[in-house]
């Protein structure tokens, strides 16, 4: 039998309808949401089966779903992966870093890394590329630069920098260091997908890495989000009595052995098998994870 089509009316209709769904679900308490959240996502699936959206569609509206009770924090780029700018930098220094990482936009410190006085785009600095004799001062392209706390929702952070229109923010710990960094792009992407522009370098990064070696086994970067890992998984590896403890399956890692483990150690929780394939004294990368009834 032939699937039917979405015609663009009532892709509209349904856009539409999921917007209702979830503000519905949004009044509701959180046992209530989690039943409805589900059910939701069982609706979509039914929606893709029957032709009615796209498997893209499909991705977005799971994506929705979930932006709401998202923070922040699990999606930030990590303060030791945060690349900056010195407020005394030349012209030559600023180009060479530019050159090297690839982002439009840098964070601007003074007197150390800690002390973020605003940011600067690349686009800004044509002006100093198209006149070689320009005195270059950091002072003439300095931008605004949003500082929000971990905790923040991210609607409420794409609120914030829609209003602002600043579109960078600087993430803040309980105690007011930073924890990281996010952009509005980040945000996007956690609906739409991964977003990649002209300035964007391609390259595999192994903290991110999500890698499915078979029905059973699968390897992760330690940066991956601990949702998705547990998605891929189909079981639950979050400690309902302490969901905040960790937000990826590197800090799932360091919780549960509560040191740095080294390659080749193992540990078994949630009916599952967790190696170490590779770590440094600061920071574990890849881990391996089995389902513990399979044989090895």
């Amino acid at each position: 039998m032939k699937k039917a089509q979405l015609s663009s009316n009532n892709k509209n209709n349904i856009s539409n309808f999921f917007n209702f769904l979830k503000f519905t679900a949004n009044s509701l308490g959180q046992k209530s949401k989690k039943s409805f959240s589900s059910m939701l996502n069982h609706l979509i699936d039914e929606y893709q089966k029957e032709g009615l959206v796209t498997p893209e569609e499909k991705l977005m509206f799971k994506n929705i779903t979930n932006f709401s009770d998202k923070k922040v924090n699990t999606i930030m780029t990590p303060r030791a992966d945060i690349i900056s700018v010195k407020y005394s930098s030349n012209l030559e220094e600023v180009k060479k870093i530019i050159n090297e990482d690839g982002h439009t936009r840098l964070p601007v410190f003074k007197n150390n890394n800690e002390e973020i006085i605003g940011f600067i785009h690349t686009k800004d600095m044509a002006r100093y590329l198209c006149q070689e004799n320009k005195i270059f001062n950091i002072d003439n392209i300095l931008r605004k630069i949003l500082f929000i706390p971990g905790s923040m929702k991210l609607p409420d952070v794409l609120l914030r920098m829609r209003i602002s229109r600043v579109h960078m923010a600087i993430v803040l710990d309980e105690f007011g260091g930073i924890d990281g960094l996010v952009t509005i792009e980040n945000i996007v992407e956690e609906i739409i997908g991964d977003i990649e522009d002209e300035h964007d370098i391609i390259e595999n990064d192994s903290f991110f890495t999500i890698k499915k070696i078979d029905d059973y086994t699968f390897q992760f970067g330690g940066r991956v989000d601990i949702n998705k890992a547990q998605d891929l998984l189909k079981t639950n590896i979050i400690n309902i009595n302490e969901p905040d403890n960790y937000q990826t399956i590197g800090g799932f890692i360091l919780y549960y052995f509560n040191r740095i483990p080294e390659i080749g150690e193992k540990i078994e929780k949630f009916n599952l098998n967790f190696r170490i394939i590779d770590s440094n004294n600061r920071v574990v990368k890849l881990i391996e994870v089995k389902k513990s009834n399979i044989d090895n």
